[in-house]
């Protein structure tokens, strides 16, 4: 593993729906993967609360794709905002920048910087 400066690096997803009025999202549940030692953390709605199960502090690394997502979950939830985030997406955006688009999708669901797209 890269020698990185960071006590822990946390991939985190969540997974939410929209609530309309207001505009916000509602979590549902979280899965967390500290990458150096491997734990694990799943969390569902009723678990949630305004403490994030993993470390925010500026000696960990929070790592998601489209971490806005994240950040908006974590902002309901009262939970702090993590110190230093890693978006994969920006990181994939600035990969495929100069390359070709994908021809159409016929299923329209592989957006050009969808995580789908980027996993292929």
């Amino acid at each position: 593993m890269l020698d990185l400066p960071f006590r822990e690096i946390w991939c985190v997803d969540y997974e939410f729906r929209r609530i309309p009025e207001p505009e916000r999202p509602e979590p549902v549940c979280a899965v967390a993967l500290e990458l150096r030692t491997g734990r694990r953390i799943r969390e569902w709605q009723d678990e949630m609360g305004p403490k994030a199960p993993y470390d925010t502090s500026k000696d960990s690394l929070f790592v998601a794709f489209a971490s806005d997502a994240e950040m908006e979950c974590h902002l309901v939830l009262g939970r702090p905002l993590p110190a230093r985030v890693l978006d994969l997406r920006v990181e994939f955006l600035q990969a495929i920048n100069s390359t070709p688009r994908p021809p159409p999708d016929k299923n329209k669901q592989t957006r050009r910087a969808s995580l789908v797209h980027a996993l292929t």
